[in-house]
């Protein structure tokens, strides 16, 4: 019998299980006691657990293309800063509302002047 296959973003290929694996695998999670699934009342009591880093900061995993890694790396590289703080001094500014055209031109200045 064939199994059913998915490709993750990373390029991984895992193996599903069939319905009657997935039956069996479902059944065994119940019959432990100490994992036994949340009932309704129990999932809208949970609050959110937020955690802040240093400075009101928070540590974050985000997946960016590599042609702007690249280029935040360089400039960071340039200026003797970090690259994730260019990237947050970016962000910020598009917060304040600065549109992108003028964040280019910003950037384009700051380059010349380089």
């Amino acid at each position: 019998m064939s199994k059913t296959t998915v490709k993750t973003l990373a390029g991984r290929e895992l193996v599903m299980p069939s319905d009657e694996e997935n039956a069996e695998i479902h059944a065994a999670a119940l019959s432990d006691p100490d994992a036994q699934p949340w009932t309704d009342e129990e999932l809208e009591a949970v609050q959110p657990h937020i955690t802040f880093g240093r400075g009101g900061t928070t540590r974050i995993t985000i997946r960016v293309d590599s042609r702007t890694l690249a280029a935040f790396r360089a400039r960071a590289e340039r200026s003797g800063d970090n690259y994730q703080t260019l990237m947050n001094r970016a962000l910020n500014a598009f917060l304040e509302g600065e549109t992108l055209s003028e964040v280019v031109r910003k950037t384009i200045r700051e380059e010349l002047r380089a």
